[in-house]
């Protein structure tokens, strides 16, 4: 009965010497994104530290402030930085606009002129060709079979005229309606 004793106490004691060492967490290393080490060595991810080491005895040290921290200053240089590159940027726009403006402003005036220039031709033209666009329409009419073989042009009140040439044709009869070829 002492050897049953023996082996029981012997069994007990094992056991609970391996419960202790079951019970105490391995030490971990911290992961990135732990926002607090727990009591008993583990560490949480919760968001807010009431919630933290839940059920693992309490928070042993909060790292969330840190990083808020971190990240604030590092977003304030962030800023900072921004702030001077823009300003830097604009200040070359406003060189660069205010020396494209005077040279827009000198090339300006000397194509304003080439333009008047130019459309003036254009018109000039324009108005020749528009002229003589008319004439030859005029004259390109052919000569219908009901008009005489000798008519040069209808009058516009019906009549045919032979006259030669169109300032002469149809003087008494409202002007020239038609000239033939």
């Amino acid at each position: 009965m002492q050897l049953q004793r023996l082996v029981i106490g012997t069994s007990a004691a094992a056991a609970l010497g391996l419960g202790l060492l079951v019970a105490q967490p391995a030490a971990q290393a911290r992961p990135d994104n732990a926002t607090a080490r727990c009591t008993d060595g583990t560490y949480s991810t919760a968001a807010a530290r009431r919630d933290a080491c839940e059920g693992h005895g309490g928070v042993q040290t909060w790292y969330a402030d840190e990083k808020t921290k971190t990240a604030a200053k590092e977003a304030k240089e962030d800023t900072k930085d921004a702030a001077k590159s823009t300003k830097n940027a604009a200040k070359h726009a406003g060189e660069a606009t205010k020396d494209a403006a005077k040279d827009v402003g000198g090339k300006s005036k000397d194509a304003g002129k080439d333009v008047a220039k130019g459309t003036k031709g254009v018109a000039k033209d324009v108005a020749k060709g528009t002229k003589n666009a008319a004439k030859d329409v005029k004259a390109d009419i052919e000569r219908p079979s009901s008009a005489p073989a000798d008519a040069t042009g209808k009058c516009k009140d019906g009549t045919f005229s032979t006259d030669k040439t169109r300032s002469a044709a149809c003087a008494n009869h409202g002007g020239v309606a038609d000239w033939y070829r």
